[in-house]
């Protein structure tokens, strides 16, 4: 389960950051991104597709993740804004700037988009993974 995490801490990176988008097949609204960094020896049991959890399990594991995260970063990117520039580069700012939000500090990110173009300034190394949703 920790497979990239595991990797990216055994080449030297101290945090592990992992950061997805929610609200992008909306067809109306925002798009909002999150980033989080968590201790590199927890293991929260659930944390996997978020679309696949009940309600209820999402708002539980939401708690578990504040209380336990090293840092934690939300961006939104407006319906105006995703009008002008596209829903996927609306995706896409969103989540550089929940990234820009983090302390940084060698920092390696993880994604659950196909492609990671961004490179945030003065980091290491950022990463996709594939997606658990395909």
């Amino acid at each position: 389960m920790l497979d990239y995490e595991f990797s990216a801490w055994e080449r030297g990176y101290e945090r592990v950051a992992g950061v997805d988008e929610v609200g992008r097949g909306c067809l109306f609204g925002d798009v909002v991104a999150a980033a989080v960094i968590l201790p590199r020896d927890l293991v929260i049991e659930g944390i996997n597709d978020s679309k696949k959890l009940s309600q209820k399990k999402r708002e539980e594991l939401y708690d578990t993740i504040l209380a336990h995260a090293v840092a934690w970063s939300v961006a939104r990117v407006d319906a105006a804004t995703i009008d002008r520039i596209n829903i996927r580069q609306a995706s896409r700012l969103a989540m550089k700037q929940a990234v820009e939000g983090l302390e940084r500090r060698r920092i390696f990110c993880l994604s659950m988009r196909s492609k990671w173009t961004f490179r945030p300034p003065n980091w290491r190394s950022s990463m996709a993974t594939r997606s658990a949703n395909r």
